[in-house]
């Protein structure tokens, strides 16, 4: 069995980041090549929002890019950082796209199965682009931080994720609203400090992505100096 289990992981475990980047390119495209087609066969433009919403779900990783680059310059450094706290703002872009699903619903004429296959895979996608994109700033930042910290890393990034995801789903802020429109966010913070939704949603999204982070990421550990 453990061998078994072995050799299904060397299988599906990504190789390198090109590999990586192409698996997560192809399952976008198939995304949005299923919700044109339900637009053009049904005559319904309701599922064309998550094409923003997975591009916004791919802003996390192009900052991880810029964190790998060999940069050399007077200002690399502050760059790089500027870029790290863009990322951490972005980054509960990601699995935001997972509550998608609210908006499933039986619509006359329609599969509900195809809006759940579309719903479904556009969360996934984007749930997997957050974790690779966690994945690219710890191997980067962990060199930087103390074993402690760098333990911390995970979960307190997990954590600020899934209030990230509260903050978007039912308070409706955006990741640029904290520049447009700091102080009612906030006071928005303050308040939903003592909002049992806001803390039981938190609580429990951050245990779901704790659980699938514990069960894909191995999946794009390519060396081992990413475990």
């Amino acid at each position: 069995m453990k061998n078994i289990l072995t050799g299904a992981r060397s299988f599906f475990s990504v190789k390198s980041d090109q590999h990586t980047l192409a698996i997560l390119g192809i399952s976008s495209a198939f995304c949005i090549a299923v919700i044109i087609a339900r637009c053009f066969v049904y005559d319904s433009h309701r599922y064309l929002f998550l094409g923003w919403n997975l591009f916004l779900a791919w802003v996390p990783v192009w900052f991880t890019f810029a964190l790998h680059t060999k940069s050399i310059g007077r200002y690399a450094e502050a760059t790089k950082l500027a870029c790290l706290g863009l990322w951490f703002l972005f980054l509960p872009n990601a699995p935001y796209v997972l509550t998608d699903l609210f908006h499933l619903a039986a619509i006359p004429g329609v599969p509900i199965w195809l809006d759940w296959l579309i719903l479904l895979s556009c969360g996934w996608t984007g749930l997997l682009l957050g974790f690779w994109s966690m994945i690219r700033v710890r191997k980067w930042i962990l060199p930087k931080l103390s074993p402690g910290l760098g333990m911390l890393f995970v979960p307190v990034t997990l954590l600020a994720c899934a209030y990230g995801v509260y903050l978007g789903r039912f308070e409706r802020w955006n990741s640029w609203d904290i520049v447009s429109h700091p102080f009612a966010i906030g006071l928005d913070i303050l308040q939903s400090l003592v909002r049992p939704r806001a803390l039981g949603m938190t609580a429990l999204f951050s245990l779901f992505l704790a659980f699938a982070w514990w069960c894909f990421s191995p999946l794009f550990q390519n060396d081992a100096h990413d475990r």
